[in-house]
């Protein structure tokens, strides 16, 4: 892909799920600082560290799952009582809560739905007040939903 830059063909290089020691690898290798980064992102798998790094760098950082959907945590996060406390004095869905508190983090979400109703209420266009943001972000983290190596049988970096 990178050298695809040369021709023309591409005007930028993103990655998926890469950490930190795998961005610093490819800048060193290469010159080349990709442009996005998508990566899971929720609060029982905030990735702090990476999203900071990413931001230093100038990556956007892209979150997939931001719901916390997936697998055995698959509904859990919007039953959490520090999620429910937002929505509630919010007047919001837990859901909404949970997408302002990744739009609060400045990253860009992937929601998905085949709910015509849930697709509407997805956009979220305001953050949320420190106050509530503090509170999802004190959530216990829990770790990923997805793991690369459940999809593919060798993961390479």
């Amino acid at each position: 892909m990178v050298e695809l830059l040369d021709t023309g063909k591409v005007r930028s290089v993103g990655v998926s799920n890469f950490k930190v020691q795998h961005l610093d690898k490819i800048i060193k290798d290469t010159g080349v600082v990709p442009t996005v980064n998508q990566i899971e992102g929720h609060p029982y798998n905030k990735n702090d560290d990476l999203v900071q790094y990413c931001k230093d760098k100038n990556i956007t950082v892209t979150a997939y799952s931001p719901l916390g959907s997936g697998s055995e945590l698959s509904g859990k996060l919007i039953q959490e009582e520090k999620v429910q406390k937002v929505a509630k004095e919010l007047g919001i869905t837990p859901q909404k809560a949970l997408l302002r508190w990744g739009l609060s983090r400045g990253v860009a979400l992937l929601v998905r739905s085949t709910n015509k109703e849930h697709i509407k209420d997805n956009f979220t266009d305001e953050p949320l007040d420190k106050k509530h943001f503090d509170l999802i972000n004190s959530i216990e983290e829990k770790g990923k939903v997805f793991y690369p190596s459940d999809w593919i049988e060798n993961v390479v970096y």
